[in-house]
Order: C-alpha cells, then structure tokens, then sequence
C-alpha cells in the first residue's frame, strides 16, 4: 500500500504540474499575440521548465513501479494505461484515486495539445 501511496502523491503533483502547464500554455498564446519577443522567451522556459519536472515525476514514478511485486506491477499497469473498451476492476478507494487521478491527468494532457495545436496553426498563418 505504501508504494501505491506514493504513486499517488506523485500523480498528484503531475496534475498540478500539467495545469500549470495549461496556464502557461494560455499565456504563450497570448504573448504570442502581442509579439513580445521577452515575455516569450521567460514563458517558453518557464514551460520548459515545468516539463522537465514532469520528467522528473515519470522517472520516479517508474522506479517505484519497478520496484512493486510482479502483480502490483501489472494492476498499476491496469490502472495507469487502461486499454480503451477493457473492464478494470478497482479494488480499493487508493486504487480509485489513482486511476481518477490519471484520468484528469489526461484530459489536460488533451487540453494542452489542442491549444497547442491552435497556436501552431496561428503562427503558420502569421
């Protein structure tokens, strides 16, 4: 239980690291907008910045996967990367908290690759 709690905790700070992303990805796009070449430049590391902490968090996140039963292994595998269409049976509220932890995970994920997407086609128009 331990390792999943920490799994948790680590997913946990993924989410508020991906929402910082999505708010600093809105912010690209409006500095983008006005065409300052400054606040762009801080905001790209910023961003940057926040990824590689991201990184940081899937390194640890593998290690104490890696570290966990061949069993545990497999359910957080389960819950981590769900197949689309494929049952998954949550055994306990910690397991619920995760998989609805990624799952919001995910969605900003999308979130910020659609806006991404509208940038870049912005600036291909520019």
């Amino acid at each position: 239980m331990d390792n999943m709690n920490q799994i948790l905790s680590i997913l946990q700070k993924k989410y508020r690291r991906m929402d910082m992303i999505l708010t600093i990805t809105k912010e690209l796009e409006k500095v983008i907008a006005s065409g300052d070449e400054t606040s762009l430049g801080i905001i790209l590391e910023t961003r940057q910045k926040e990824m590689n902490e991201i990184d940081q968090l899937d390194r640890e996140l593998k290690s104490i996967q890696g570290s966990m039963s061949p069993i545990l292994q497999q359910k957080m595998n389960q819950i981590l990367k769900p197949v689309s269409g494929e049952a998954i049976r949550l055994e306990n509220p910690l397991e619920t908290n995760i998989f609805d932890t990624n799952k919001r995970i995910i969605k900003l994920v999308e979130k910020i690759i659609n806006l991404d997407t509208v940038i870049r086609n912005k600036m291909k128009r520019a």
